[in-house]
């Protein structure tokens, strides 16, 4: 069976020929039983690992994730890899906060000149460091002590919101004897 989900607010529905959300208005997009399979599975995962990573009140959880190693590369150097545990990801989908919305008018005159929008720069690099820190969480959750080949990527959608996807493989690393 096919179905119909709005990417601006989430709403599912199974009637076909639907070209606008019933929700919001948006435009829809036809997707099969898979994905909502895929993604429920996905989702449940997520929110396993999250539900326990809150309830965890272990000190040594907190210091492994604080001490949890992480790099854009395949490796580190002094250390080297016992055992790939499993690629991670997280996203964070957030609207632009009024204080954003407003600065970003002089941001985009600024724009014009060439300048750093600010107020995105602000917001988009807080969300950068809130997902990093939950794959690191997740990284420990799952027996990793680090995260190689991290991978970030920034959109900012048709209804303004802004997205940050971050992924990498956890591993269990062990420094090299010399």
């Amino acid at each position: 069976m096919d179905y119909i989900i709005c990417e601006t607010c989430g709403f599912e529905e199974n009637e076909l020929g639907l070209k606008r959300c019933k929700s919001c208005g948006a435009e829809l997009y036809y997707v099969d039983e898979a994905y909502f399979d895929d993604k429920e599975y996905q989702i449940m995962g997520e929110e396993i690992w999250r539900s326990e990573t809150e309830r965890v009140d272990d000190e040594e959880f907190w210091e492994n994730v604080r001490k949890c190693m992480v790099t854009t590369g395949n490796s580190f150097e002094g250390y080297h890899i016992t055992e790939y545990i499993d690629v991670i990801f997280d996203e964070r989908l957030t609207g632009i906060k009024s204080e954003t919305s407003l600065r970003s008018l002089s941001d985009i005159l600024s724009s014009f000149a060439g300048a750093e929008l600010r107020a995105y720069t602000k917001q988009i690099n807080e969300l950068k460091r809130q997902v990093k820190e939950s794959l690191k969480q997740h990284a420990v959750f799952i027996g990793g002590n680090a995260i190689i080949a991290i991978h970030f990527e920034t959109t900012i959608t048709e209804c303004g919101a802004i997205m940050v996807s971050i992924n990498g493989t956890a591993v269990k690393i062990e420094e090299t004897k010399s």
